[in-house]
């Protein structure tokens, strides 16, 4: 079942994606069979097609403490940049946090003072949208986050 508050999202920012009237019980197949042919661009677009590529590579994967990713958030702020100011703010609490990074190779998505670097432009900010507001934003997002994920990935190839 797609939630509502994606539903919100999708409504506003992409209406003809939705029917009209919502069924109560909409699932993302549905959407997806539903869309198909919208989605004609998403298939040929190659930032796209390569993070599908690596969502489960060496460079996307890691470990995190018991629980992170059930307590982290809700699955909408599900961004790594996010997720990494989150963790590092755990982690300095037990003043584990640059251990972590160069234990797991995460320098890639850190600036040079260890602090997380927006997967797109403002993400972080304080008040700032937690979902991309347009395809600029989307396209940037891919652009950052493969480049990120190949670094990291050949970082710890390296190691080995």
């Amino acid at each position: 079942m797609i939630s509502d508050r994606y539903l919100t999202y999708f409504d506003q920012v992409f209406p003809d994606y939705l029917p009209n009237p919502v069924p109560k019980k909409y699932t993302w197949n549905e959407f997806l069979l539903d869309n198909f042919t919208k989605f004609e661009r998403v298939h040929q677009d190659p930032q796209l097609k390569r993070f599908a590529e690596l969502t489960h590579s060496i460079g996307n994967i890691t470990v995190v403490p018991l629980g992170f990713n059930s307590g982290r958030s809700l699955s909408f702020k599900d961004y790594w940049d996010y997720s990494l100011e989150q963790l590092s703010i755990f982690l300095a609490s037990f003043h584990s946090w640059e251990s972590y990074v160069h234990t797991y190779e995460m320098q890639p998505f850190l600036n040079e003072q260890y602090q997380p670097v927006a997967l797109w432009k403002n993400h972080l900010k304080k008040d700032s949208f937690i979902l991309p507001q347009n395809i600029e934003e989307i396209n940037e997002y891919l652009v950052q986050v493969n480049q990120r994920i190949e670094k990291r990935g050949q970082r710890i190839v390296n190691r080995l």
